[in-house]
């Protein structure tokens, strides 16, 4: 699946019931920071699939690239995703980022929105 949606903090995402979506952070592992979740989605409006490291389109080393978590809806209504941007070696050490995305589910198909703005 191509990345459907980047995000930012404050941005939102609009889908029909029965649809899948992702929402794409960029990232750096070199760093040894990840992004994970930290506040799953209501599974009565989305649950999550999956999440893979997307390369970047450089062979510079070092060079940043995007993590991508996939979801789908399943459900009409309104949950929150919340994203930390962490090294799990050092779980006591407060998230250098953390992105909190609000997720919209009509029972109407909808067009995916795009949101473009990457923040980091």
């Amino acid at each position: 699946m191509a990345p459907t949606t980047t995000t930012d903090p404050g941005q939102s995402i609009e889908v029909g019931t029965g649809q899948d979506f992702g929402i794409v952070l960029a990232a750096n592992p070199t760093t040894g920071y990840s992004w994970s979740i930290a506040t799953q989605p209501d599974p009565a409006v989305a649950v999550s699939l999956d999440s893979q490291f997307l390369g970047p389109n450089t062979s510079l080393p070092g060079a940043p690239g995007r993590e991508c978590f996939r979801f789908t809806s399943t459900g009409a209504g309104q949950t929150s995703v919340g994203f930390v941007y962490t090294r799990p070696f050092e779980p006591d050490a407060p998230p250098a980022q953390s992105v909190d995305v609000l997720v919209t589910v009509s029972s109407a198909d909808v067009p995916v929105q795009l949101p473009v703005h990457l923040n980091f």
